[in-house]
C-alpha cells in the first residue's frame, strides 16, 4: 500500500463474450467484480474487451499508448507480435521480488509458454486438465444400436456408418430426413457458421490448423496449411459432402442451429466441446427420442496414422503487461493474490453452497443450471490460478454425488468423462514450445498465409466445381507468392539454432 494508507489502483481487461447474465450486473460491475474489490490489495478498474476482437483492439491501444494495464490473449502469435513491437514488460524481476506464489504455484512448463528469447515476457494462465481435452466429435449411440452397427474405428468405417446414417432410416421414422455428419460447428449455440465438424476431421488426419509440423521427408518443418495431411483430410470432408452424408447448407448454420439439428435428431453426429452434452441437451434429446444416446466419437484411424482431437496448451492464455502500465509492482501483486488463492472464490464461489473440498481436491456441487448462473464468466475475472482440474476430478465428483444425481446429471457426467478420457488416449503432440518461434516473417506471413488456405479449402468442399486438388494447386501458388520457401527455410534454421529439431 501507499503511505498514504490507500492502495493503488490499476486497469485490467476483462473478455465479454456476450454471455453475461443480464440479472447479476454487467461485465465490468458485478458481483464478482465487487467480491474482487473489496479482498484484492489492489484497486481494480474493470475494462471490457470484446472476446471476437480481443487481438484487434488490444494492439490499437497497445499502438495509442492506452491498452490497461494488464491485458490477456488466447492467441500465441499476438503475444508474440506484441513483444516484437517492444509493447510488453519484462516479468522476471518483478516476479522475483513481488510475486512469490507465481513462482511457487505456477508449473515451469507454462511459464514457458511466455517466454521469447530468454525472458518471461506474460504470465500464462495455467490451464486445467480438464480442459486439455477440448473438441470432440459426437455419434448417435442409439441409431448405430438401430442399425446394428459398431462404433467406428477408422475413416473407412466412419464412412459407411455416415452412408447408413443418411439412407437407413436409423431413426425409424419410415421418413428420408437425416444426414450422417454434422460439418458445421456447435462449438457454441451462440457461435456462427463455421465448418467445426471438418475440424475434427482435420484433427485426425494430424492436420490441426496453426501448427509447424515435421511433415517434410527430410524431418523438416512444414506450415500445416500447406501439408499432404490437410489435403487429404478436406478429401474426405469434400467426399462426405459431395455424396449427401451432410446437410448441404451445414455452412450457413449458427452453433444454436447446428445443435438444434443434432438435438431434434436430423443429424448424427455434431463436433461440440467436450462437456458439450448437458442435463439440458439430454433432455430435450430424450423428449424427442427417449433412447437418444449421445457418445463420443472414438478417435479415428487416419490413413496417415492415429492423430488425437485437439489438446489444448498446457498454458490457456497470455496475461500480459504492457510497457505503459501505471503501476508494475502493483500489476504483479494482484496475479500473485490470485493465484495465492483467491482464485478459488472468484473460479468456485462458497465453499458448502458450490463445491466441497474431498481428498484434497475441489469437488463441484448444487444444482448445476444454479452454479452456471452463479460463477457465469467467472473464469475470464480469474486470469491466473494457483490450482489445475485434473480429469480425475470428474470421476471423483461423479462418485461423490450421485447418490443425490438424476439419471440426466449422471448421464450427462458419465459422457463428458468418456469423452475426456477419449480425447486423452492419444497424443496430441505440440511439437514447439510456441507457434512461430518469435520470428518476424513468420508473424507477417502466417496471418495471410492460415486464413487462405482454409478459406480456399473450404470453398473447394462445398463447390462442386471446384477439386480439392484444384485448391491445393492454388494454395501453393498463393503460398510462393508471399515467400513461403524462404519462411520455411527460415523457420527451420531458426529450429536447428534452438536445438528444438
Amino acid at each position: 500500500e501507499a503511505s498514504s494508507g490507500a492502495r493503488p489502483k490499476i486497469s485490467v481487461a476483462v473478455m465479454d463474450f456476450g454471455n453475461f447474465p443480464a440479472d447479476r450486473g454487467t461485465i465490468e460491475n458485478n458481483d464478482i467484480t465487487e467480491w474482487i474489490n473489496d479482498n484484492s490489495p489492489v484497486e481494480i478498474e474493470f475494462i471490457s474487451i470484446n472476446r471476437s476482437e480481443v487481438t484487434a483492439l488490444y494492439t490499437a491501444m497497445l499502438s495509442a499508448g492506452n491498452a490497461p494495464d494488464i491485458i490477456n490473449d488466447y492467441a500465441v502469435e499476438a503475444f508474440e507480435r506484441f513483444v516484437i513491437d517492444e509493447s510488453l514488460l519484462e516479468l522476471t524481476d518483478l516476479i522475483d521480488e513481488h510475486g512469490p506464489n507465481i513462482r511457487a504455484l505456477v508449473p515451469q512448463d507454462v511459464l514457458d509458454w511466455g517466454m521469447h528469447e530468454g525472458g518471461l515476457y506474460a504470465l500464462p494462465k495455467t490451464r486445467n486438465e480438464t480442459a486439455v481435452p477440448n473438441w470432440m466429435q459426437f455419434i448417435r449411440q442409439d441409431w448405430l444400436d438401430n442399425l446394428g452397427l459398431d462404433m467406428p474405428n477408422n475413416f473407412d468405417e466412419l464412412y459407411d456408418v455416415m452412408y447408413a446414417f443418411t439412407f437407413n432410416d436409423p431413426d425409424g421414422n419410415g421418413e428420408d430426413d437425416t444426414y450422417g455428419y454434422g460439418a458445421g460447428s456447435g462449438e457454441s449455440e451462440g457461435g456462427g457458421p463455421g465448418f467445426g465438424g471438418i475440424e475434427r476431421i482435420l484433427c485426425l488426419y494430424g492436420a490441426m490448423r496453426d501448427r509447424w509440423l515435421p511433415y517434410g521427408p527430410d524431418g523438416s518443418y512444414d506450415y500445416v496449411g500447406i501439408t499432404e495431411n490437410r489435403r487429404e483430410g478436406y478429401r474426405y470432408a469434400k467426399r462426405l459432402f459431395d455424396d449427401g452424408l451432410v446437410n448441404p447448407e451445414f455452412f450457413t448454420m449458427t452453433g444454436q442451429q447446428a445443435r438444434t439439428e443434432f438435438i431434434t435428431g436430423k443429424v448424427g453426429t455434431l463436433g461440440m466441446q467436450v462437456g458439450s452434452v448437458s442435463v439440458t441437451m439430454l433432455a430435450a434429446m430424450k423428449e424427442i427420442d427417449p433412447n437418444a444416446n449421445p457418445r463420443a466419437l472414438k478417435t479415428l484411424e487416419s490413413p496417415f496414422g492415429t492423430f488425437a482431437y485437439l489438446h489444448e496448451r498446457s498454458a490457456q492464455m497470455h496475461i500480459m503487461i504492457p510497457t505503459t502500465c501505471s503501476d508494475p509492482v502493483a500489476a504483479i501483486q494482484y496475479l500473485d493474490w490470485q493465484v495465492g488463492g483467491a482464485w478459488e472464490y472468484i473460479t468456485y464461489g462458497e465453499e458448502g453452497v458450490y463445491f466441497e473440498r474431498v481428498n484434497g481436491r475441489i469437488i463441484r456441487i448444487g444444482d448445476p443450471e444454479e452454479r452456471s448462473h452463479a460463477l457465469n464468466h467467472a473464469g475470464n475475472y480469474c486470469i491466473a490460478i494457483g490450482y489445475r482440474e485434473l480429469i480425475s476430478d470428474l470421476e471423483l465428483q461423479l462418485e461423490h454425488n450421485k447418490d443425490n444425481m438424476s439419471d440426466l446429471e449422471i448421464q450427462a457426467l458419465e459422457t463428458h468423462i468418456e469423452a475426456s478420457q477419449e480425447s486423452m488416449s492419444h497424443e496430441f503432440k505440440w511439437w514447439l514450445p510456441t507457434l512461430h518461434l518469435g520470428l518476424e516473417m513468420s508473424n507477417d506471413l502466417i496471418p495471410q498465409m492460415g486464413p487462405f488456405s482454409t478459406r480456399t479449402f473450404e470453398e473447394a468442399v462445398i463447390n462442386k466445381d471446384m477439386s480439392i486438388d484444384d485448391a491445393y494447386d492454388r494454395i501453393i501458388k498463393e503460398f510462393d507468392a508471399l515467400g513461403y520457401q524462404e519462411l520455411r527455410q527460415v523457420y527451420n534454421d531458426r529450429i536447428i539454432e534452438l536445438g528444438l529439431g
